[in-house]
């Protein structure tokens, strides 16, 4: 840091005007001196802090777009992967929904045919005890 001016002839002046020895004067100007001179920051070394600090904003801005950018990216590959899926997905459990209505309705067919077998021996069955019912009385 650079070093910050300070008048010490003026500092001991108000300190003896004041009622200071001149030695305690002396002592406390060049302790307050010394501590300016190592941590006091002047308007040159707070004009480069600035100076850095906007750089590394404009630095974290752009990290944070190119962030951006990527994650939009990825989302957008996932939702054209995620969409593939459930169309894939849509199309499988169609066509397994086709099957199964398919061996249904055989199924149904099959029961139909049985039933209408059954039916017309039953029918037959009851024409001929009938028929005999009849002959006998």
């Amino acid at each position: 840091m650079n070093s910050l001016a300070f008048d010490t002839h003026k500092a001991v002046k108000a300190l003896t005007q004041a009622g200071a020895e001149e030695s305690l004067a002396e002592a406390v100007v060049a302790t307050f001196g010394a501590a300016l001179g190592e941590h006091a920051a002047t308007k040159d070394d707070i004009a480069d802090l600035k100076g850095d600090m906007e750089n590394m904003e404009q630095r974290l801005n752009v990290r944070i777009e190119n962030s951006e950018q990527r994650l939009n990216a990825n989302m957008k590959s996932l939702e054209q992967s995620m969409t593939a899926r459930m169309d894939s997905l849509e199309q499988s459990m169609t066509a397994n929904m086709k099957s199964l209505e398919q061996s249904m309705t055989a199924n149904i067919d099959s029961l139909k045919q049985s039933m209408t077998i059954r039916l017309g021996t039953m029918v037959a069955a009851g024409v001929v005890i009938l028929g005999i019912l009849v002959g006998l009385f």
